[in-house]
């Protein structure tokens, strides 16, 4: 997937659930505001025939439009340890480093969220984001049970 990462986003599409990835974008249609994925050949991302809705926008488009589950929407925001994406709402799997874990290191799975009032990243601890130590191993969408 070759992309402008900084604005790669996915959602999950209301039609039948799928993960979509491409650019966000947001349009007043006759029945309020819609949250949507713009994908194709321009954004270089897998599309899925079932998911295509043609919009009557006014203008031509060389994108496909793919309105999303607003709630489900993450930001790219890098590589894993293994070079997977990494988005907003991702569930990583750290290292918990400190001087007493040396020997016997500790893991936990922690939710990586953008913190407006610092504007940072983070995945639940301050200023512990090391996204060489994550791993992705699902999302708060799919597999919420891995923060149990």
């Amino acid at each position: 997937m070759e992309n402008n990462r900084i604005n790669l986003y996915r959602g999950k599409t209301k039609n039948t659930g799928k993960w979509v990835y491409g650019y966000l974008y947001q349009i007043e249609l006759p029945n309020g505001l819609a949250t949507m994925i713009l994908t194709g050949d321009k954004c270089g991302v897998e599309l899925f025939d079932d998911e295509r809705r043609d919009y009557d926008l006014g203008f031509k488009m060389d994108v496909d439009m793919f309105i999303v589950d607003k709630e489900t929407v993450g930001q790219f925001v890098c590589l894993d340890c293994k070079d997977n994406y990494m988005f907003e709402g991702d569930i990583v799997r750290t290292r918990v480093t400190n001087n007493r874990f040396k020997k016997n290191p500790r893991y936990e799975n922690l939710v990586v969220s953008y913190v407006e009032k610092r504007g940072q990243w983070e995945n639940g601890r301050i200023g512990l984001f090391y996204p060489s130590r994550m791993e992705v191993i699902g999302n708060v969408f799919d597999t919420p049970e891995l923060l149990k």
